[in-house]
């Protein structure tokens, strides 16, 4: 008779049976906020589709506001009129005044002259009206203790998100950022702006060629004259684009295509054994039905390593057929007399009045009862090419690792707990193929004046 398995692994295998169980319970989890996130974010995806498809049908593609955000009748309420300057360098959007009633601008630092800021104020207005856009700029003397380039941009997507600038549907606003004591300009942009935008690099391009040159001679009112006007030209010839529910429409399918397929998967994880079929009777060829889990006593050596492994789970099954179940139930079968016919009613039983080892041989030849094996999922045990049971576990060993010049090679050792039979293989692994990147172009979180957010695209550069 065979071995039994080697003490020594025993707390390997009940690691591996914990890690399996647990596996299964997180991939469940995951696939159950799949489903969740999924059907919510479809659902308010077309919401959004649908609003923007009745402007398109009402013929109203701009937006215009029925009252100032929230955000504007609060600042309006503990601000006086005067402009606020800042002397020190800020570190919270907190420290930053909100531009006062009627206005886009926020200069704390007074490098605007009054001109400059009536020329931007009037075309963020007209802006506003037609399209829903809202377009800030904000002046600050700096950002933190010291220069840092990535804390510059995160103040700026910080302080995008504080306000929520742009249409809180087609998330298209703009945010222009001068750090004078920093020397640079950041230009932050909503969701819905990120593809127009960043095409072929249109805002990096921009701000380079059309904010910079100006912005470096100290000449600020002309450089921010500038660029509000070439984004105020953009958002004008790209709201038609914005405001179309196509893409709305897209997100809304996949997220709820994932969704489906979520919900499935997890169908299929929680419900994986009941829907393979169990083994057929080899005295009438019928279907036996589940009765119980199988004793220790009641299965072979190899199967009792596959319990103690926790890799397979043995179901004890009957024939439920009169003739068969009669040999192994309590009860046998019910006649009936008169009219009616004998035999084809049966009581519902799944008490085994057979000893342990008349069960052993009855589902060695499968007559009336069998056995049937549910293999959990995630489990890194498989089967043995020796004994033929699920107690061989796989390590894979990096023996040459590939590169993008020379392929590499690791070996696969297999060893069985039951039968100690070790089987290596050695596989080859491909030259890895040479991945090249693309610059980017930044990154921004979400916000709003009128409930706008960014999810990133925006640009900036040293002056």
């Amino acid at each position: 008779m065979k071995g039994r398995p080697k003490q020594s692994s025993q707390p390997t295998w009940a690691k591996e049976t914990r890690l399996a169980r647990w596996r299964r319970r997180v991939a469940a989890t995951v696939l159950g906020l799949m489903v969740l996130v999924g059907s919510v974010g479809g659902a308010i995806s077309s919401s959004r589709a649908n609003m923007l498809q009745s402007r398109l049908e009402t013929g109203q593609i701009e937006y215009v506001y029925r009252s100032d955000s929230p955000l504007r009748q609060a600042e309006r309420l503990v601000r006086s009129k005067g402009a606020t300057v800042l002397a020190k360098r800020v570190s919270s959007p907190n420290e930053v005044p909100a531009p006062a009633a009627k206005s886009w601008v926020s200069d704390t630092v007074g490098i605007l002259n009054p001109h400059a800021v009536n020329r931007i104020n009037n075309m963020a207005t007209e802006l506003r009206r037609d399209t829903g856009a809202e377009l800030v700029v904000v002046t600050i003397p700096g950002v933190g203790a010291q220069q840092d380039r990535a804390q510059q941009d995160r103040f700026a997507t910080k302080l995008f998100n504080f306000w929520g600038i742009g249409d809180c549907q087609k998330n298209n606003g703009v945010l222009i950022l001068v750090s004078t004591g920093d020397r640079r300009v950041e230009v932050e942009i909503g969701r819905g702006l990120n593809r127009v935008f960043n095409r072929e690099e249109w805002l990096k391009g921009m701000i380079h060629s059309r904010m910079t040159p100006f912005l470096r001679r100290n000449l600020y009112n002309e450089g921010l004259i500038e660029g509000v006007a070439a984004c105020c030209q953009k958002v004008v010839e790209s709201d038609r684009e914005v405001s179309s529910p196509q893409g709305w429409r897209q997100c809304a399918t996949l997220l709820w295509g994932t969704s489906g397929l979520s919900l499935l998967a997890v169908g299929i994880l929680l419900g994986h054994g009941r829907l393979r079929r169990p083994p057929s009777c080899s005295s009438c060829g019928a279907r036996m039905t589940r009765l119980r889990l199988a004793q220790k006593e009641e299965l072979e050596d190899g199967q009792q390593a596959e319990m103690e492994l926790g890799s397979v789970k043995h179901i004890l099954c009957g024939c439920g057929r009169p003739g068969c179940q009669k040999l192994w139930a309590s009860t046998g079968v019910r006649s009936f007399g008169g009219a009616q016919r004998m035999g084809g009613a049966v009581n519902r039983s799944r008490e085994v009045v057979l000893s342990p080892e008349e069960v052993l041989e009855a589902t060695r030849k499968r007559k009336t009862l069998g056995i049937f094996e549910d293999v959990p999922w995630l489990s890194r045990f498989q089967r043995c090419q020796a004994c033929g049971y699920r107690t061989a576990m796989a390590q894979a060993t990096m023996v040459v690792p590939a590169t993008t010049i020379t392929p590499g090679y690791k070996e696969v050792s297999t060893e069985c707990f039951f039968c100690s039979a070790v089987f290596t293989d050695r596989t080859f692994l491909p030259v890895r193929p040479v991945l090249r990147f693309s610059p980017g172009v930044g990154s921004s979180d979400s916000s709003s004046f009128g409930g706008g957010d960014s999810s990133g695209g925006g640009a900036g550069d040293d002056f």
